[in-house]
């Protein structure tokens, strides 16, 4: 984490709210000890909207906390960006991936994260929990 800085770090759900949900400690490590991340989500998410505000606000934790640069991406291809999922993670590039799903979840395997939420809020709540992770707040 950068020393020397003071940042203030907005939460939308406290830890005990979004505790429920872990978090693999070596998706944590992997994620903040890499210089550079791809945050990724599916074109067609009834959640745009939330799936980009979480994106943004971790994109901006990564890169003021622990100095991680990333990009933001689709898993397949669009007009306006290129895609990249979980068969694009390396242990040099994490994939951290936004997806609908019908129960929130997370998973970790092969250096991608995948944020799993039944709903548009819950990608705010996974956003929230991976940031208490990074900063060491929640385990």
């Amino acid at each position: 984490m950068k020393q020397g800085l003071e940042t203030r770090l907005t939460f939308t759900y406290s830890p005990i709210e979004v505790n429920i949900t872990e978090i693999p400690a070596e998706a944590i490590e992997r994620i903040k000890n890499s210089p550079f991340v791809y945050l990724s989500s599916e074109p067609n998410s009834t959640s745009l909207e939330d799936v980009a505000l979480a994106q943004y606000q971790l994109q901006q934790v990564l890169a003021s906390q622990f100095n991680v640069q990333s990009s933001i991406a689709f898993t397949r291809p669009n007009n306006q960006t290129f895609s990249i999922g979980c068969e694009n993670a390396s242990q040099y590039v994490p994939v951290i991936v936004f997806e609908d799903a019908n129960q929130t979840a997370t998973i970790y395997q092969d250096n991608c994260l995948r944020l799993q939420a039944a709903n548009p809020s819950a990608f705010i709540a996974l956003r929230d929990r991976t940031v208490y992770g990074l900063l060491g707040i929640l385990k």
